[in-house]
């Protein structure tokens, strides 16, 4: 008994330790269960953040994308509104040019009709009288000038030759007096065809004068008539 009082404190000492100990190695082995889960959250949460960030970015590239197109969109019309307004303005331009352009002939009409003009007509039997096909070579307003001579305009517009006031070539076309008996066709022989030759008219009426001394009106009309001729030719105010 005596021994067992002595021995008790001692047990009761080991007790105490071994149960000490256990508490201390219960804590450690708890604290070791608990670090994992920890470390675990803390990187759920850094992919959780880290996915978080990178949806972040791709919004804001998207927006980025976004706001480029807008931007892209914006430059597209821009440019289209002022292709357009360029347009606008060229059609516009080209509108008054051609009004410009109207307004120019018509003033040049009416300055034309202010000013005081003859016609010059140059034909081929326009006057003749033996059945041959008629022929306009040329027809011409001209503009009236004081003291200015029928010849004088002839020799301005025309290739011209003459002898004495007496035209015997326009343009290459020569006359023919006397025609010739062996040139003479069967027609001619038949119609008594005495020559080919440039007549002048005014107003219709053969000239009673020579072109020298013919002086053009305003709104007359002056023709040259190269055709066959007769006797008929010859007699005064004829045609």
């Amino acid at each position: 008994m005596k021994k067992f009082k002595k021995i008790l404190p001692i047990l009761i000492l080991v007790i105490m330790s071994i149960s000490i100990v256990g508490c201390k190695n219960k804590e450690n082995s708890d604290k070791n269960l608990t670090k994992p889960t920890s470390i675990v959250s803390k990187n759920q949460q850094k992919n959780e953040s880290k996915k978080e960030s990178e949806k972040n970015s791709s919004v804001k590239k998207d927006n980025k994308s976004l706001k480029k197109r807008d931007k892209e969109n914006k430059n597209k019309s821009t440019v289209n509104s002022k292709e357009k307004d360029i347009k606008k303005e060229s059609s516009s331009k080209s509108v008054n040019v051609n009004k410009t352009k109207k307004v120019t002939a018509s003033k040049a009409l009416e300055t034309k009709k202010d000013n005081k003009t003859f016609t010059l007509v140059v034909g081929k039997n326009i006057k003749g009288y033996t059945g041959k096909s008629q022929e306009i070579i040329l027809k011409k307003r001209i503009d009236i000038s004081e003291n200015k001579s029928a010849m004088t305009y002839l020799r301005e517009n025309l290739d011209l030759r003459d002898e004495g006031g007496f035209i015997y070539e326009i343009n290459g076309v020569h006359n023919l007096y006397p025609i010739p008996m062996s040139q003479k066709t069967e027609q001619q022989k038949k119609l008594k065809i005495m020559g080919i030759d440039w007549f002048i008219y005014i107003n219709g009426k053969k000239a009673s004068v020579g072109a020298n001394d013919l002086y053009p009106k305003s709104g007359d009309e002056i023709l040259l008539d190269y055709h066959e001729w007769d006797k008929r030719e010859l007699v005064k105010d004829s045609f």
